[in-house]
């Protein structure tokens, strides 16, 4: 099992055009789960936002940053735009996904639909694509990991630390940990928690709440982000919390 920050920076590359480099994540309430990379681009696109869905990624190399997608650049200049508005709706989704031939994340029993992973959305048999809701119901709760980042992260008593990164599971594109600053509260110790023990994100506090104490955080397994996180560590900390692993 491998585990990717949030990638911001890391150069997106297309079939015949180097797009830009990653600015923001955004991420579905929901499922805690990257849905769509913002990119900067250069003159080419006018100056807007570029999307990129995980489907759409061919490969991700850590090493020299760079995303690798299947996308062309006339693919790009002519998919849907957002024409000013900040939020993506479920009628933008569906307009996007048809223009690049992508099934629907939003319909099925998992993470991605029917699918496994974001990228079997793309090798999939294209279906039908469902019309979007007229409530409010069907409308996706997406937020930038942009604005997670500095989130105070607040325990079952108190609040101890801050949001520093996101450690993205591959494949899945899913938040599987926060990584946790303590610095005000223990001397500047570095933390994960589990995704799967946050209660609550309150957009308006600006503060996540998860079901484990400050004691516990206190005395938890220090995170080194220089050391690759293995399936030995996260069993480790799993552990320590007598937690069932998602695995």
């Amino acid at each position: 099992m491998h585990f990717k920050s949030w990638l911001k920076s890391f150069d997106v590359v297309g079939k015949d055009e180097d797009f830009g480099s990653v600015d923001d994540a955004l991420i579905d309430e929901k499922d805690l789960t990257i849905r769509y990379f913002t990119v900067k681009t250069g003159n080419w696109f006018s100056g807007e936002k570029m999307y990129i869905s995980p489907a759409s990624i061919e490969s991700i190399n850590v090493n020299d940053e760079v995303i690798t997608t299947d996308i062309t650049k006339e693919e790009a200049e002519n998919a849907p735009r957002l024409e000013g508005r900040e939020l993506i709706d479920r009628t933008y989704e569906t307009n996007f996904h048809t223009h690049y031939g992508l099934n629907p994340y939003w319909t099925g029993p998992g993470v991605w639909g029917t699918s496994f992973t974001a990228r079997e959305l793309a090798a999939q048999q294209p279906v039908a694509m469902p019309e979007p809701e007229e409530d409010s119901k069907g409308e996706p709760e997406i937020y930038k990991a942009k604005d997670i980042i500095r989130y105070e992260f607040a325990a079952q008593d108190d609040s101890f630390g801050q949001v520093e990164d996101l450690l993205i599971e591959e494949d899945s594109y899913k938040v599987r940990y926060f990584v946790i600053d303590t610095r005000k509260f223990f001397g500047g110790k570095k933390v994960l928690i589990s995704a799967d023990w946050v209660e609550n994100i309150d957009w308006i506090k600006a503060q996540i709440q998860t079901n484990v104490t400050k004691e516990q955080v206190e005395n938890s397994p220090e995170y080194l982000p220089e050391i690759p996180l293995s399936r030995e560590m996260e069993v480790d900390l799993y552990s320590y919390y007598n937690r069932a692993p998602y695995w």
